[in-house]
C-alpha cells in the first residue's frame, strides 16, 4: 500500500463479476497502479473500425488522439505529487445519448461521441477533463451562454458538452460523488482568457500549460480525507467503462492475438 494513502476495500454490496472486478482493481491499486485505460482509444475506432461511418478526416482524428495523449501525460506527471489521484482515460457511459456531429474541421468537434477523454478521481471527487485539439496560436474564451469563442467569434466545435457530461456522470455515480468538468485546449501556443461568467457555465476552460495549476487549486479545496483516500468501488465502476482501442489486425486474426 502507498504510504499515507488509504485504499478502501471492495464494496460489500456487489457480487459476481462486479465483485471480481472490484477485487482486481483493489489489488492493482494496492500494487501502486494509478492509471487505467488508453488515451485516445475512442478515436481509434473513428480511423480503423469499418463498423463506424466517421464524419471526420483522418488528419483531424490523428490530431485529437495526439491531443488526448498529451493531456494524459501532463495529468500523470502531475499525479506523482498526489498519490491518492487515479486517472482513467477514454471512458464511455453505456446507453448515453449520442450528440449531433459538430464539425469536420481539423481538431474541432468530436461532439458526436458521449465519451469522456479523461476521468480524474480523488477521494469522492471526479474531475472530467475533455481534451480539445483546436487551432494553435489563437485566443479562446467562453461567452455568457457557455459557448467557447476563438478570437472573439463562435467556431465549429465551440459548443462543448461539459455541463451535460457532468450531469450525466453525477446521475450515473450517485449523489455522494462530486463531479465537475474542465475543457483543456491541448494545442500549443494558445491563450485562454478568463471570464467571470465561467462558474455559471458548469465547466472551466484552460490551456494545457495551465492544467496542472488548475488541478492544484482544485485539490487545495478538498478535504484531507479525500486527498488521502482512494475509493476502490468508485475507481472500479469507472474503470469498467473504459473503451478498448480498435486494432485492425484483430479483424483478420481474431481477438486472442498477443503482440
Amino acid at each position: 500500500m502507498t504510504t499515507g494513502v488509504e485504499i478502501t476495500a471492495p464494496s460489500s454490496k456487489v457480487t459476481g463479476t462486479r465483485l471480481l472486478r472490484h477485487q482486481a482493481i483493489h489489488q492493482a491499486l494496492q500494487d501502486g497502479r494509478r492509471h487505467f485505460g488508453v488515451a485516445g482509444a475512442s478515436l481509434t475506432h473513428q480511423i480503423d473500425n469499418p463498423a463506424i461511418n466517421s464524419n471526420f478526416k483522418p488528419g483531424a482524428i490523428k490530431a485529437g488522439i495526439l491531443g488526448e495523449q498529451k493531456t494524459s501525460k501532463v495529468i500523470r506527471q502531475w499525479m506523482t505529487r498526489y498519490p491518492a489521484a487515479v486517472l482513467i482515460d477514454s471512458v464511455h457511459i453505456k446507453d448515453a445519448p449520442q450528440n449531433t456531429p459538430a464539425s469536420t474541421e481539423a481538431g474541432d468537434g468530436y461532439e458526436d461521441k458521449p465519451d469522456t477523454d479523461h476521468v480524474l478521481i480523488i477521494g469522492s471527487h471526479v474531475i472530467l477533463i475533455d481534451s480539445k485539439a483546436w487551432k494553435s496560436k489563437r485566443k479562446y474564451t467562453v461567452n455568457d451562454k457557455g459557448v467557447v469563442l476563438r478570437g472573439g467569434r463562435a467556431f465549429p466545435g465551440g459548443h462543448v458538452h461539459a455541463r451535460q457530461a457532468a450531469h450525466l456522470w453525477s446521475r450515473h455515480l450517485g449523489g455522494s460523488v462530486k463531479v465537475n468538468s474542465i475543457v483543456c485546449v491541448s494545442s500549443d501556443k494558445v491563450f485562454v482568457q478568463f471570464n467571470k461568467e465561467w462558474p455559471k457555465q458548469g465547466f472551466q476552460l484552460v490551456s494545457l500549460d495551465n492544467l496542472t495549476r488548475t488541478l492544484d487549486y482544485r485539490v487545495s479545496r478538498m478535504s484531507p480525507k479525500d486527498t488521502g483516500r482512494i475509493r476502490t468501488p468508485l475507481v472500479a465502476e469507472v474503470a469498467a467503462l473504459c473503451i478498448k482501442p480498435y486494432m485492425r489486425f484483430q479483424e483478420f486474426f481474431g481477438q486472442d492475438i498477443r503482440l
